[in-house]
Protein backbone atom coordinates (compact mmCIF):
# COMPACT_ATOMS: atom_id res chain seq x y z
CA UNK A 1 0.00 0.00 0.00
CA UNK A 2 1.44 3.31 -1.02
CA UNK A 3 3.09 5.09 1.95
CA UNK A 4 1.07 3.15 4.52
CA UNK A 5 4.23 1.99 6.29
CA UNK A 6 5.99 5.33 6.06
CA UNK A 7 6.21 6.18 9.73
CA UNK A 8 9.02 8.73 9.48
CA UNK A 9 8.52 11.05 6.49
CA UNK A 10 7.33 14.65 6.84
CA UNK A 11 6.32 14.60 3.16
CA UNK A 12 3.95 11.69 3.78
CA UNK A 13 2.50 13.48 6.80
CA UNK A 14 1.82 16.55 4.63
CA UNK A 15 0.03 14.36 2.11
CA UNK A 16 -2.03 12.76 4.88
CA UNK A 17 -3.15 16.19 6.03
CA UNK A 18 -4.45 17.00 2.56
CA UNK A 19 -5.84 13.54 1.73
CA UNK A 20 -7.25 12.42 5.10
CA UNK A 21 -7.62 15.39 7.43
CA UNK A 22 -9.01 18.16 5.24
CA UNK A 23 -11.76 16.26 3.34
CA UNK A 24 -13.22 14.17 6.20
CA UNK A 25 -15.26 14.87 9.32
CA UNK A 26 -13.49 14.15 12.61
CA UNK A 27 -14.85 13.57 16.08
CA UNK A 28 -14.58 16.58 18.38
CA UNK A 29 -16.64 16.10 21.52
CA UNK A 30 -20.09 15.48 22.97
CA UNK A 31 -22.46 18.44 23.05
CA UNK A 32 -22.66 18.21 26.87
CA UNK A 33 -19.02 19.33 27.03
CA UNK A 34 -20.05 22.69 25.56
CA UNK A 35 -23.07 23.38 27.73
CA UNK A 36 -22.08 26.89 28.88
CA UNK A 37 -21.54 30.03 26.85
CA UNK A 38 -17.80 30.34 26.36
CA UNK A 39 -17.03 26.67 27.01
CA UNK A 40 -14.51 25.13 24.64
CA UNK A 41 -12.64 21.98 23.69
CA UNK A 42 -9.13 22.23 22.25
CA UNK A 43 -7.64 19.55 20.00
CA UNK A 44 -4.18 19.25 18.49
CA UNK A 45 -3.91 17.82 14.98
CA UNK A 46 -1.02 18.06 12.52
CA UNK A 47 0.69 20.46 14.92
CA UNK A 48 -2.25 22.90 14.97
CA UNK A 49 -4.64 23.77 17.78
CA UNK A 50 -8.31 23.51 16.82
CA UNK A 51 -11.01 25.03 19.03
CA UNK A 52 -14.65 23.92 19.29
CA UNK A 53 -16.50 26.73 21.07
CA UNK A 54 -19.93 27.65 22.40
CA UNK A 55 -20.62 31.15 21.13
CA UNK A 56 -23.91 31.99 22.88
CA UNK A 57 -25.41 28.64 21.87
CA UNK A 58 -23.86 28.49 18.41
CA UNK A 59 -21.13 25.84 18.19
CA UNK A 60 -18.23 27.06 16.06
CA UNK A 61 -14.94 25.39 15.20
CA UNK A 62 -11.80 27.20 14.06
CA UNK A 63 -8.01 27.23 14.12
CA UNK A 64 -6.73 28.84 17.32
CA UNK A 65 -5.28 31.78 15.39
CA UNK A 66 -6.35 35.41 15.38
CA UNK A 67 -6.73 36.54 11.74
CA UNK A 68 -5.10 39.89 12.57
CA UNK A 69 -1.47 38.89 13.27
CA UNK A 70 -1.64 35.16 14.04
CA UNK A 71 -1.56 35.05 17.84
CA UNK A 72 -3.67 32.34 19.56
CA UNK A 73 -7.04 33.34 20.97
CA UNK A 74 -6.68 30.80 23.78
CA UNK A 75 -3.18 30.61 25.22
CA UNK A 76 -3.47 28.25 28.17
CA UNK A 77 -2.28 24.68 27.89
CA UNK A 78 -5.70 23.40 28.95
CA UNK A 79 -7.60 21.03 26.67
CA UNK A 80 -10.96 22.40 27.80
CA UNK A 81 -12.34 25.32 29.74
CA UNK A 82 -14.65 28.31 29.63
CA UNK A 83 -13.55 31.83 28.72
CA UNK A 84 -14.05 34.65 26.26
CA UNK A 85 -12.30 34.53 22.91
CA UNK A 86 -9.91 37.45 23.19
CA UNK A 87 -6.55 37.67 21.47
CA UNK A 88 -3.95 38.70 24.08
CA UNK A 89 -1.82 40.49 21.48
CA UNK A 90 -4.08 43.31 20.24
CA UNK A 91 -7.40 42.54 21.93
CA UNK A 92 -9.42 41.28 18.98
CA UNK A 93 -12.44 39.30 20.19
CA UNK A 94 -14.97 36.92 18.70
CA UNK A 95 -18.51 37.07 20.05
CA UNK A 96 -22.06 36.56 18.76
CA UNK A 97 -20.85 35.39 15.37
CA UNK A 98 -18.53 38.29 14.57
CA UNK A 99 -15.12 39.77 15.24
CA UNK A 100 -14.94 42.73 17.60
CA UNK A 101 -11.95 44.85 16.53
CA UNK A 102 -10.45 47.54 18.78
CA UNK A 103 -9.89 50.89 17.02
CA UNK A 104 -11.62 49.58 13.94
CA UNK A 105 -11.56 53.04 12.37
CA UNK A 106 -7.77 52.75 12.05
CA UNK A 107 -8.21 50.03 9.43
CA UNK A 108 -9.39 50.42 5.87
CA UNK A 109 -12.89 48.94 5.92
CA UNK A 110 -12.31 47.27 2.56
CA UNK A 111 -9.45 45.25 4.10
CA UNK A 112 -11.72 43.91 6.85
CA UNK A 113 -14.57 42.72 4.64
CA UNK A 114 -13.35 39.13 4.32
CA UNK A 115 -11.48 38.87 7.62
CA UNK A 116 -12.88 36.10 9.84
CA UNK A 117 -11.79 33.31 12.14
CA UNK A 118 -10.36 30.31 10.25
CA UNK A 119 -13.50 28.18 10.35
CA UNK A 120 -14.27 24.50 10.01
CA UNK A 121 -17.65 23.10 9.11
CA UNK A 122 -19.51 21.65 12.12
CA UNK A 123 -21.92 18.71 11.84
CA UNK A 124 -23.80 16.59 14.36
CA UNK A 125 -24.69 12.96 14.80
CA UNK A 126 -27.19 13.22 17.63
CA UNK A 127 -25.19 14.95 20.38
CA UNK A 128 -21.81 14.06 18.92
CA UNK A 129 -19.98 17.04 17.39
CA UNK A 130 -17.83 16.56 14.29
CA UNK A 131 -15.75 19.05 12.29
CA UNK A 132 -14.17 19.22 8.83
CA UNK A 133 -12.07 21.73 6.95
CA UNK A 134 -13.46 20.97 3.48
CA UNK A 135 -15.80 17.96 3.64
CA UNK A 136 -15.82 15.58 0.72
CA UNK A 137 -19.28 14.30 1.73
CA UNK A 138 -21.98 14.95 4.29
CA UNK A 139 -21.47 13.45 7.76
CA UNK A 140 -24.40 11.04 7.40
CA UNK A 141 -22.86 9.65 4.23
CA UNK A 142 -19.41 9.36 5.82
CA UNK A 143 -20.79 7.46 8.84
CA UNK A 144 -23.00 5.27 6.67
CA UNK A 145 -24.89 2.52 8.48
CA UNK A 146 -23.26 3.50 11.77
CA UNK A 147 -24.95 6.92 11.82
CA UNK A 148 -28.09 5.73 13.61
CA UNK A 149 -26.12 3.60 16.09
CA UNK A 150 -23.90 6.55 17.00
CA UNK A 151 -26.95 8.79 17.26
CA UNK A 152 -28.51 6.38 19.80
CA UNK A 153 -25.25 6.15 21.73
CA UNK A 154 -24.93 9.94 21.87
CA UNK A 155 -28.32 10.45 23.50
CA UNK A 156 -27.58 7.68 26.02
CA UNK A 157 -24.61 9.65 27.29
CA UNK A 158 -24.96 11.74 30.41
CA UNK A 159 -21.57 13.45 30.63
CA UNK A 160 -17.81 13.19 30.13
CA UNK A 161 -16.17 11.68 33.20
CA UNK A 162 -12.56 11.60 32.04
CA UNK A 163 -10.29 13.11 29.40
CA UNK A 164 -7.08 11.21 28.81
CA UNK A 165 -4.96 13.53 26.67
CA UNK A 166 -1.53 12.09 26.03
CA UNK A 167 0.91 11.37 23.23
CA UNK A 168 2.19 8.26 21.55
CA UNK A 169 5.86 8.47 20.55
CA UNK A 170 4.85 6.63 17.41
CA UNK A 171 3.35 7.41 14.04
CA UNK A 172 -0.44 7.65 14.11
CA UNK A 173 -0.82 4.64 11.80
CA UNK A 174 1.06 2.40 14.26
CA UNK A 175 -1.16 3.70 17.08
CA UNK A 176 -4.39 3.29 15.12
CA UNK A 177 -3.58 -0.14 13.69
CA UNK A 178 -2.88 -1.39 17.21
CA UNK A 179 -6.41 -0.31 18.16
CA UNK A 180 -7.89 -1.99 15.08
CA UNK A 181 -6.99 -5.54 16.14
CA UNK A 182 -7.56 -7.74 19.17
CA UNK A 183 -4.82 -10.27 18.43
CA UNK A 184 -2.52 -8.42 20.86
CA UNK A 185 -4.93 -8.44 23.83
CA UNK A 186 -3.60 -11.52 25.70
CA UNK A 187 0.01 -10.30 25.42
CA UNK A 188 -0.41 -6.55 25.97
CA UNK A 189 -3.45 -6.44 28.30
CA UNK A 190 -3.16 -9.56 30.51
CA UNK A 191 -4.67 -7.89 33.58
CA UNK A 192 -7.15 -5.47 31.98
CA UNK A 193 -8.94 -6.66 28.82
CA UNK A 194 -7.73 -10.26 28.68
CA UNK A 195 -9.60 -11.37 31.85
CA UNK A 196 -12.90 -10.75 30.00
CA UNK A 197 -11.90 -13.64 27.71
CA UNK A 198 -13.18 -11.84 24.64
CA UNK A 199 -14.17 -14.07 21.75
CA UNK A 200 -12.77 -13.59 18.26
CA UNK A 201 -16.24 -12.28 17.53
CA UNK A 202 -17.53 -10.73 14.36
CA UNK A 203 -16.19 -7.90 12.21
CA UNK A 204 -18.63 -6.01 10.00
CA UNK A 205 -17.47 -3.50 7.39
CA UNK A 206 -19.54 -0.63 6.09
CA UNK A 207 -17.73 1.50 3.53
CA UNK A 208 -14.80 3.17 5.26
CA UNK A 209 -15.92 2.16 8.76
CA UNK A 210 -16.20 -1.08 10.71
CA UNK A 211 -17.31 -2.66 13.97
CA UNK A 212 -15.85 -5.50 15.99
CA UNK A 213 -18.38 -7.27 18.24
CA UNK A 214 -17.02 -9.72 20.81
CA UNK A 215 -18.75 -11.96 23.35
CA UNK A 216 -17.51 -11.96 26.94
CA UNK A 217 -16.70 -15.62 27.66
CA UNK A 218 -15.70 -15.11 31.29
CA UNK A 219 -19.05 -16.09 32.78
CA UNK A 220 -18.35 -14.54 36.17
CA UNK A 221 -17.59 -11.19 34.57
CA UNK A 222 -20.55 -11.52 32.20
CA UNK A 223 -23.03 -12.19 35.03
CA UNK A 224 -21.63 -9.31 37.03
CA UNK A 225 -22.19 -6.96 34.09
CA UNK A 226 -25.69 -8.35 33.53
CA UNK A 227 -26.62 -7.63 37.14
CA UNK A 228 -25.68 -3.98 36.68
CA UNK A 229 -28.50 -3.47 34.19
CA UNK A 230 -30.95 -2.18 36.83
CA UNK A 231 -28.54 0.66 37.70
CA UNK A 232 -28.98 2.35 34.33
CA UNK A 233 -32.00 4.03 32.80
CA UNK A 234 -34.22 2.35 30.26
CA UNK A 235 -33.60 3.44 26.71
CA UNK A 236 -29.80 3.61 26.79
CA UNK A 237 -28.04 1.92 23.88
CA UNK A 238 -27.16 -1.50 25.32
CA UNK A 239 -25.51 -4.65 23.98
CA UNK A 240 -24.56 -7.80 25.91
CA UNK A 241 -20.99 -7.75 24.61
CA UNK A 242 -17.88 -5.68 23.99
CA UNK A 243 -17.81 -3.67 20.78
CA UNK A 244 -15.59 -1.12 19.06
CA UNK A 245 -16.59 1.02 16.09
CA UNK A 246 -13.88 2.42 13.82
CA UNK A 247 -14.60 5.72 12.06
CA UNK A 248 -12.21 6.41 9.20
CA UNK A 249 -9.68 7.89 9.38
CA UNK A 250 -8.71 8.74 12.99
CA UNK A 251 -11.36 7.72 15.55
CA UNK A 252 -12.83 4.77 17.44
CA UNK A 253 -15.55 4.36 20.05
CA UNK A 254 -15.62 1.31 22.31
CA UNK A 255 -17.85 0.02 25.08
CA UNK A 256 -18.67 -2.96 27.26
CA UNK A 257 -22.45 -3.49 27.51
CA UNK A 258 -23.06 0.21 26.67
CA UNK A 259 -22.53 1.20 30.33
CA UNK A 260 -19.74 3.63 29.40
CA UNK A 261 -18.01 4.78 26.23
CA UNK A 262 -14.42 5.60 25.34
CA UNK A 263 -14.22 7.80 22.24
CA UNK A 264 -10.64 7.78 21.02
CA UNK A 265 -8.95 9.98 18.43
CA UNK A 266 -5.49 9.23 17.03
CA UNK A 267 -4.62 12.60 15.50
CA UNK A 268 -1.33 12.87 13.58
CA UNK A 269 1.12 15.28 15.17
CA UNK A 270 4.66 14.81 13.85
CA UNK A 271 5.84 11.81 11.77
CA UNK A 272 6.90 10.06 14.99
CA UNK A 273 4.17 11.20 17.36
CA UNK A 274 0.40 10.97 17.77
CA UNK A 275 -1.92 13.35 19.66
CA UNK A 276 -4.16 10.92 21.49
CA UNK A 277 -7.50 11.82 23.09
CA UNK A 278 -9.73 9.40 24.92
CA UNK A 279 -12.96 10.88 26.21
CA UNK A 280 -14.75 8.54 28.62
CA UNK A 281 -18.48 9.08 28.97
CA UNK A 282 -21.04 7.89 31.50
CA UNK A 283 -24.60 7.02 30.53
CA UNK A 284 -27.87 7.93 32.21
CA UNK A 285 -28.39 6.00 35.46
CA UNK A 286 -30.94 5.56 38.23
CA UNK A 287 -28.49 4.96 41.09
CA UNK A 288 -25.14 6.25 42.31
CA UNK A 289 -22.47 5.07 39.86
CA UNK A 290 -19.40 6.91 41.20
CA UNK A 291 -17.52 3.78 42.32
CA UNK A 292 -18.31 1.99 39.04
CA UNK A 293 -17.07 4.86 36.90
CA UNK A 294 -13.94 5.39 39.01
CA UNK A 295 -13.06 1.80 38.16
CA UNK A 296 -13.86 2.36 34.47
CA UNK A 297 -11.59 5.41 34.31
CA UNK A 298 -8.72 3.60 36.03
CA UNK A 299 -8.93 0.53 33.79
CA UNK A 300 -9.25 2.60 30.59
CA UNK A 301 -6.15 4.60 31.45
CA UNK A 302 -4.19 1.45 32.22
CA UNK A 303 -5.21 -0.10 28.89
CA UNK A 304 -4.07 2.94 26.94
CA UNK A 305 -0.80 3.12 28.87
CA UNK A 306 -0.17 -0.49 27.86
CA UNK A 307 -0.93 0.35 24.22
CA UNK A 308 1.36 3.37 24.30
CA UNK A 309 4.31 1.30 25.53
CA UNK A 310 4.04 -1.28 22.76
CA UNK A 311 3.45 1.30 19.99
CA UNK A 312 6.43 3.41 21.11
CA UNK A 313 8.54 0.24 21.02
CA UNK A 314 7.40 -0.45 17.43
CA UNK A 315 8.28 3.05 16.25
CA UNK A 316 11.88 2.58 17.43
CA UNK A 317 12.21 -0.96 16.13
CA UNK A 318 10.94 -0.19 12.61
CA UNK A 319 13.25 2.72 11.79
CA UNK A 320 15.18 1.84 8.65
CA UNK A 321 13.56 -1.59 8.36
CA UNK A 322 11.68 -3.11 5.41
CA UNK A 323 9.56 -6.05 6.58
CA UNK A 324 6.87 -7.97 4.72
CA UNK A 325 4.11 -7.85 7.31
CA UNK A 326 1.56 -10.65 7.46
CA UNK A 327 -1.97 -10.41 8.87
CA UNK A 328 -4.43 -12.94 10.23
CA UNK A 329 -8.23 -12.89 10.43
CA UNK A 330 -8.17 -10.92 13.68
CA UNK A 331 -6.24 -8.17 11.90
CA UNK A 332 -8.42 -7.76 8.82
CA UNK A 333 -9.60 -4.31 9.94
CA UNK A 334 -5.99 -3.20 9.47
CA UNK A 335 -5.99 -4.53 5.91
CA UNK A 336 -9.25 -2.70 5.17
CA UNK A 337 -7.87 0.52 6.67
CA UNK A 338 -4.74 0.21 4.52
CA UNK A 339 -6.84 -0.29 1.39
CA UNK A 340 -8.87 2.87 2.09
CA UNK A 341 -5.76 4.79 3.12
CA UNK A 342 -4.07 3.87 -0.16
CA UNK A 343 -7.13 4.89 -2.14
CA UNK A 344 -7.24 8.43 -0.77
CA UNK A 345 -3.47 8.88 -0.73
CA UNK A 346 -3.35 7.83 -4.39
CA UNK A 347 -5.94 10.49 -5.20
CA UNK A 348 -3.68 13.10 -3.57
CA UNK A 349 -0.57 12.19 -5.60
Amino acid sequence: MKNVRDYFSADTLDMEEKALFEPFFHYGCHRSELSQNGSYVKLSCFGNDIIIYNDNGDIVCFDNICPHRGAPFLCSGENEGCEKLRCPYHGWQYENGRLVIPNRSQFKESELQDVDILRYEVAYCGDFVFFSKAPLMRLREQLGDFYETLEKISVSIERKIDLNRTSFASNWKISLENALENYHVPSVHPGTLAPLELSNGEIVFDGLNSIWISDIRNQKAFRKLERLDHVFEDGIYRRDNYFSIYLFPFSMISSTFGYSYAFQSFFPDMPGSTSFYSRTYSVRSRLDTEAFYNSVKSVNRQIFDEDIRVCNMLQKALKGKEIRFVYNELEKRIVNFQKNYGRYMEDEQ
